[in-house]
């Protein structure tokens, strides 16, 4: 019995494995359909030469090694910050810090009653008008909204106003926002002792992890990244072919030239050179505010 238990745990390992490898594999091929189909070359036929390890290798390098990257380090601040908030608070270090609140709240007021004529003249101009105006629009708008959603609504007036009108920034803050959320009930999760502290750590890794990916992959998907360049020296000629590298194969060195797909043998490549394209530059979208100007 117990070597069958070893066995299906074996078993149960092997395919989790295969399958990660599979959504890689997966997540790579369309990465490089993305950047296939931006550069203007025929997908199906293109991707068809494309070894499998070069779609692993950019999917780790896309999505994966990012998304570790940040799981790392989150899940390390969140167990070193976990040091702190568990701790009895010293009546000493409390004490200090309302002194020095109190002190701050003095010399404010210091400031305050010794400020010149301009700058009382301003308070007396604006604290009406703050009264009046600011305050009234904000309890008939954002403040009838529950305490805890007023921080969110006023994010999204500022992203409203400010902020490019783009799909993709639209998309990762809905992402980032309902990331927020997720982070705030994992932590009142554990407050009420529901889950430990290294299960908050990895959760929140995990999630930050997924976001990165996620981020990386609604990037890929809008703006696409460019396809590396090559230049080919065939012997006997003496210009070189270059165009947009695709894949070197046995049978030669595949290349992008005018949306086209050409195969350049190996016997006729005196010299293959590869080298990274520019990132292209996404048009920038106005804000609200240059609109209305």
């Amino acid at each position: 019995m117990i070597a069958s238990v070893e066995w299906q745990n074996l078993w149960a390992a092997a395919g989790g494995v295969a399958g990660g490898a599979a959504i890689v594999y997966a997540v790579g091929a369309a990465v490089e359909a993305l950047r296939l189909d931006h550069a203007g070359l025929p997908v199906e036929q293109t991707i068809s030469v494309v070894p499998r390890t070069a779609m692993l290798a950019l999917a780790i390098n896309a999505l994966l090694l990012p998304a570790l990257i940040a799981a790392v380090v989150i899940g390390a601040v969140i167990l070193w910050s976990q040091r702190f908030t568990d701790r009895e608070p010293d009546p000493a270090d409390l004490a200090l810090k309302q002194a020095a609140r109190e002190a701050r709240v003095a010399r404010r007021e210091l400031r305050i009653s010794e400020a010149g004529p301009f700058r009382r003249r301003a308070r007396a101009i604006l604290t009406p008008v703050f009264v009046r105006a600011v305050a009234p629009g904000w309890n008939a708008t954002i403040g009838r909204l529950p305490a805890n959603a007023q921080g969110w609504a006023l994010i999204g007036v500022v992203y409203f106003l400010f902020l490019p009108w783009t799909v993709s920034a639209i998309v990762l803050y809905v992402g980032n926002l309902s990331q927020f959320f997720l982070i705030n009930a994992i932590a009142r999760h554990r407050a009420m002792r529901v889950i430990s502290r290294r299960r908050e750590a990895v959760l929140i890794a995990i999630l930050a992890g997924l976001a990165v990916s996620s981020q990386a992959m609604i990037r890929e998907v809008f703006h696409p990244g460019p396809l590396p360049r090559a230049s080919v020296k065939i012997a006997g000629q003496s210009k070189e072919t270059r165009g947009a590298y695709v894949a070197t194969t046995p049978e030669g060195v595949y290349l992008g030239v005018n949306r086209t797909l050409i195969l350049i043998p190996d016997r006729l490549a005196d010299r293959t050179t590869v080298w990274n394209a520019p990132e292209p530059q996404p048009e920038k979208a106005e804000t609200l505010i240059h609109r209305i100007d």
